[in-house]
């Protein structure tokens, strides 16, 4: 069953899919009245639906059921990271966040950042794209690009915040330090890493340093591994 998405999604009879999603439902995917799709409206609802009308660029559907989909953990995921220069690997990093059911994603600049804007519209769409793909009924947060030393400021509800270093600093691996159940958040260094000046502001702030292992990651790799880590101490019974 093909996946569209609706945030406006209503529980009621009958339901517009967007210009684009009808776009690609009829010009794209050739659906055609009375084929079945699943329609999610990214805050934890999916629908099951049949189309009943369409028109060169709307397409309409009858809703048949819609099921509430509750989060995979009672707790949040956070990666802040630094964009990457590649404009591609940063949005396979934002498909494969999604498909490990990231919570919220903030894009953060550091003193050796190699990308400093985003297109956020974009963004948006390959997370759309990603939820879409992986059936997952959650749409994560993309939020706007911020400056280090602000993000560390902001107030947090986490409880565990970790900062991913390759350098000299104490740390230990971040899979040791990861507590089930607890909102998490994690930052991702540039290419160039985080100076020494930006991870005693982090420290400093209560952010704990951790290391992913032996080897150095690329920033998309790396914060998908912290990703994976995080599902798996929180699968564990």
């Amino acid at each position: 069953m093909q996946n569209f998405f609706a945030p406006d999604l209503l529980e009621n009879s009958f339901h517009a899919l967007s210009e684009s999603e009808s776009h690609h439902a009829i010009h794209v995917l050739r659906l055609k009245v009375n084929d079945v799709l699943s329609i999610t409206n990214g805050k934890g609802a999916i629908a099951t639906a049949k189309i009943i009308g369409i028109s060169k660029k709307n397409c309409s559907v009858s809703i048949i059921e819609v099921k509430h989909v509750a989060k995979e953990f009672i707790c949040k995921i956070h990666i802040a990271i630094a964009p990457v220069k590649s404009m591609d690997r940063f949005e396979w990093f934002l498909e494969k966040a999604c498909e490990w059911g990231v919570d919220e994603i903030t894009p953060v600049i550091t003193k050796n950042s190699e990308r400093q804007k985003l297109n956020l519209e974009k963004s948006n769409l390959k997370i759309i794209a990603a939820i879409k793909q992986s059936g997952r009924a959650w749409l994560p947060e993309l939020n706007t690009v911020i400056y280090l030393d602000q993000f560390i400021n902001m107030k947090s509800e986490s409880e565990q915040k970790f900062i991913a270093y390759c350098g000299v600093f104490d740390k230990t691996l971040l899979i040791q330090e990861i507590k089930k159940g607890i909102d998490t958040e994690i930052l991702i260094g540039p290419e160039g890493d985080f100076t020494n000046e930006e991870m005693l502001f982090a420290i400093s702030n209560n952010w704990i340093p951790v290391t992913l292992g032996n080897y150095r990651l690329r920033t998309e790799t790396a914060a998908l591994e912290t990703l994976v880590q995080y599902n798996l101490i929180n699968r564990l019974k």
